[in-house]
């Protein structure tokens, strides 16, 4: 359980709570993917409010394309937060639109879909260095000024490819990114890295224009601090990354697979790294 702040950004970066006028905030997902975040967002649409009267300024005008701020509080007092996009057009009234005005929202992210990008890279170039690449092609061809600038500031990819880049049948810059993480997943024989990386959006305190993009290899923090470790009474108890198993003699063997609090063991265990410690 928690509790949500929900705030307009007008054009001019001023930040307006408008909390106490939504009616519903459903289907939010945040994903690690590299896939769009998402949500649906339904604010008391009264009198015309949001769309024809600002009410001396108390609800802003949204118009599309609009910038709204989710920041979720946890009960604990954790925040996380994320800009959206306002997508559907609010100059199509429906059957509710008297009294309620329901938002259809997207992180910005979904920018780099609307780039161009293909191309045939060869000799090889890394997975680090082509996303860099597509990443320069992006800041390079935005289509307007709100679109914001993508910073690759914690890059995990390999630094190594012994393979070829094919983005010709590619659309966009954001998926050649899906897919050169897609590659990365794959085995250091395939050339990928022999690891699972994760994709994570996040804004940025203070510059509206610029967004952070993490590439992140399964067990790190989201910081790009080292693996994760387990502790225990306060001892310092790591487990260690190990490329070959030793039977004990007696005593139990435990693997684990995948990320920790998941939930479930990934279908695909092979192209996962094991971590394992035996007593």
């Amino acid at each position: 359980m928690g509790t949500y702040i929900i705030e307009h950004i007008s054009a001019g970066g001023v930040f307006t709570d408008i909390s106490n006028f939504v009616h519903s905030l459903d289907d939010t997902h945040y994903y690690s993917d590299g896939r769009i975040s998402t949500s649906s967002l339904t604010l008391q649409g009264d009198f015309g409010q949001f769309t024809t009267d600002s009410r001396n300024g108390v609800t802003p005008i949204i118009n599309q394309f609009d910038r709204i701020r989710l920041t979720h509080v946890a009960t604990g007092g954790d925040q996380y937060q994320h800009i959206f996009e306002v997508i559907n057009n609010l100059g199509q009234a429906t059957r509710q639109a008297s009294y309620l005005l329901p938002l259809t929202l997207e992180g910005r992210e979904r920018n780099l879909g609307l780039i161009p990008f293909s191309g045939f890279f060869d000799p090889p170039i890394s997975h680090l260095e082509i996303v860099d690449r597509i990443l320069r092609v992006f800041a390079d061809s935005k289509l307007f000024q709100t679109q914001p600038t993508m910073f690759a500031t914690t890059n995990e990819l390999p630094d190594f490819n012994p393979n070829f880049w094919d983005f010709q049948y590619i659309d966009n810059c954001l998926d050649a990114i899906l897919d050169v993480v897609k590659q990365a997943n794959l085995s250091v024989a395939a050339g990928g890295g022999g690891d699972r990386f994760g994709i994570i959006y996040e804004d940025i305190d203070g510059f509206l224009e610029g967004m952070l993009i993490k590439f992140i290899s399964q067990g790190s923090a989201n910081s790009g601090d080292p693996f994760v470790t387990i502790t225990g009474d306060g001892v310092f108890n790591p487990i260690s990354v190990i490329d070959k198993v030793k039977q004990p003699v007696t005593g139990t063997v435990v693997v684990a697979r995948g990320r920790p609090g998941s939930g479930g063991t990934p279908r695909q265990g092979d192209i996962y790294r094991s971590r394992l410690e035996f007593y």
